[in-house]
């Protein structure tokens, strides 16, 4: 039986745990205590893989010319109104088995950078946008209008 796709990519990836990516040397063994449980974070979400691979391969397929870059991290908050919450690391694993390629700015940044078709992007972006503040709207009590006055403020100075 084959390992699973996370597997390898975490292999091919070390610095790679559920925060994104990780590479300040980990000397202190705390520190590499808290590396390694954030590495075993994402490998427990492996559950999420099926969906959100195929999230991936239907919204964000990869494109073999770009004028754009845009953050693992930004990516991950727009899928994340469709799958639920994500580890960050998850993501860059899935963007990267669905055959995106990605560069990284700096050693101590933990985002990859994809290049994207913008539209395709700005597109999903607004659709998130969209679902969370309908999400808001649907929780924020209706009040016609009217100020919500609390006691506190309602109070004679």
């Amino acid at each position: 039986m084959s390992p699973h796709p996370l597997a390898e990519i975490l292999a091919r990836h070390p610095s790679l745990t559920a925060l994104g990516f990780e590479d300040d040397p980990q000397s202190d063994p705390e520190q590499a205590a808290a590396r390694s449980k954030r590495l075993q974070e994402v490998q427990s979400s492996a559950d999420h893989w099926d969906a959100l691979c195929a999230w991936i391969r239907k919204h964000l397929p990869p494109q073999p010319r770009s004028r754009g870059y845009f953050s693992s991290f930004a990516l991950k908050c727009i899928a994340e109104e469709e799958l639920g919450s994500l580890p960050h690391g998850l993501f860059i694993a899935a963007m990267l088995h669905c055959g995106h390629r990605f560069i990284r700015q700096g050693r101590h940044n933990p985002n990859a950078y994809f290049p994207l078709d913008k539209r395709q992007v700005v597109g999903l972006d607004r659709r998130a946008q969209r679902r969370r503040r309908a999400r808001t709207d649907s929780s924020e009590p209706r009040t016609a209008g009217k100020s919500v006055q609390t006691a506190a403020n309602s109070q004679p100075l």
